[in-house]
């Protein structure tokens, strides 16, 4: 970089700290300096707007991931017909909740999806799962109505025991407790930890339900519905090594923050184009 400054034209008070020529060498790399520093700033005005854009499709994508899924009336029979059976859901009254172990009335029985259908190209991305996995019953939960709601806005979710190798309910919006879910004969409270239903053999992918549960615990605590001591008090979401080798070998759970961004905006797009395209036989 040149320097239009001259010499003969240098302060009295600069000259004394050196010879004209360090003194120009000296300003030349304040000037350099200067300029560096601007680079810098413009580049951290950019990361700065990256990483807010990053933070709203993050929290669209992942935290509300399971709100509002998207799948057809036959989609949505065929899935809940596998679940039936594979779960052997059947009871002579109707249908047999997994989260409570009620009978209920068969109509008061959803079949709901762990990874919704929204986000069903991401099952491979994420997951080393198939499109096909997306209507497995391994993807699914049979649970009363008014479970499945609150487990959809992440105000529940399952821990996972990978010793037990088991599943336990968790009330993470403890305004919930004391409330009755429609249909059961017991408080929200009283579900705690109580082990997922389901026949020996026959699990939802695991991979899954730790993820809905680790996405959970952050909404808990964004949204306030558990302070710190609750929050450690709560299963933590176990090390995928200590399960994966036993129980899912070829399980692949996303871990780097630095995937986040583009997977975001994916699943936001996919969400848009699922919307636009839904036609309900």
């Amino acid at each position: 970089m040149s320097t239009s400054i001259e010499s003969d034209k240098l302060p009295r008070s600069l000259l004394c700290v050196g010879s004209p020529g360090e003194v120009l060498s000296l300003l030349k790399s304040l000037q350099e300096s200067q300029l560096e520093m601007k680079e810098s700033q413009l580049e951290m005005k950019e990361w700065q707007l990256e990483m807010k854009e990053v933070v709203t499709v993050f929290s669209a994508a992942a935290l509300d991931l399971w709100a509002a899924c998207s799948t057809t009336n036959t989609e949505r029979d065929l899935f809940r017909i596998e679940l039936i059976q594979q779960y052997e859901a059947t009871a002579a009254d109707g249908l047999i909740c997994m989260v409570s172990g009620s009978v209920l009335e068969s109509s008061a029985v959803t079949a709901a999806h762990i990874w919704p259908a929204r986000a069903r190209s991401s099952l491979a991305t994420m997951f080393a799962l198939s499109l096909a996995d997306l209507n497995s019953y391994r993807n699914g939960i049979l649970m009363a109505a008014s479970l499945e709601k609150q487990f959809d806005a992440q105000r529940v979710a399952f821990s996972y025991d990978f010793l037990q190798d088991a599943f336990r309910f968790h009330v993470l919006d403890r305004r919930l407790l004391k409330q009755k879910p429609k249909d059961l004969s017991m408080t929200f409270g009283e579900l705690e930890n109580k082990v997922l239903r389901h026949p020996p053999g026959k699990m939802p992918f695991r991979r899954l339900l730790v993820w809905h549960y680790a996405s959970a615990l952050m909404k808990a605590k964004s949204s306030n519905w558990l302070n710190d001591d609750a929050l450690a008090a709560l299963p933590r979401v176990p090390p995928k090594e200590q399960w994966i080798q036993k129980h899912s070998p070829g399980a692949k759970v996303p871990n780097e923050y630095a995937f986040w961004p583009a997977l975001a905006r994916a699943m936001v797009d996919e969400t848009r184009r699922a919307s636009d395209a839904e036609e309900d036989d």
